[in-house]
Formats: C-alpha cells, structure tokens, sequence
C-alpha cells in the first residue's frame, strides 16, 4: 500500500512540474536591439601587424619568374591522325566466319 501512495505522490509531483509555468501566464516579448548594428571603430587606421614590410606580407610579388605548375597541354591533332590512319592501314579486321564444331558420329 505504501508502494502505490509513493507512486501517486511522484506522479503528481511531475504532473505538477510539468504543467505548471513559471512566470505566470504572460506571453514573452521578443525585440529588436535597439543599439545600431555597424559602429564606426575607435581607430580607423587599422591595426599594426609587425614584420609588415617582409617580402611575403607585403603583396609585393615579382610575376615574372613565379610559376605554380607547367602550362596545361596542347595536343598535335596532325600527329594523332597519321598515327591513326597508319595504324588503321596496317590493321585489317578479321572476317566474321563461324566455325561449327566437328558433327560427332556416335549415338549417345
């Protein structure tokens, strides 16, 4: 009897928890930021960045000599044809016979 009387007592205490709401009955108010959304900055000069005048942060680049990769490829069409119709002169296809296998003579 004591079980069932606990469990009453902890499911009405969720029941409780879960229905009730706190801060009573009043739907929140969302809205917006009344501060600005862009600031101008204290300091429009930017910031400091040590070693600045270094060859590589400079953005100062000699594009002369610098390359990332080979230049891409460039097929000779004139080539790929010779090529082409050599090997298509000294290729002949092979006929299209059908051999029938040798008739055997015994009765199976």
């Amino acid at each position: 009897m004591g079980l069932y009387a606990g469990c009453l007592v902890v499911a009405c205490g969720a029941g409780y928890w879960l229905l009730h709401t706190p801060g009573g009955d009043a739907i929140p108010i969302v809205t917006a930021d009344a501060r600005p959304v862009r600031v101008r900055p204290e300091n429009p000069g930017g910031m400091s960045v040590n070693q600045a005048e270094n060859f590589i942060l400079s953005g100062d680049v000699d594009d002369s000599e610098s390359r990332l990769a080979a230049p891409p490829e460039a097929p000779n069409t004139k080539a790929l044809r010779a090529s082409e119709n050599a090997r298509s002169k000294s290729v002949k296809p092979a006929g299209n016979r059908l051999v029938a296998p040798p008739a055997s003579d015994s009765d199976g």
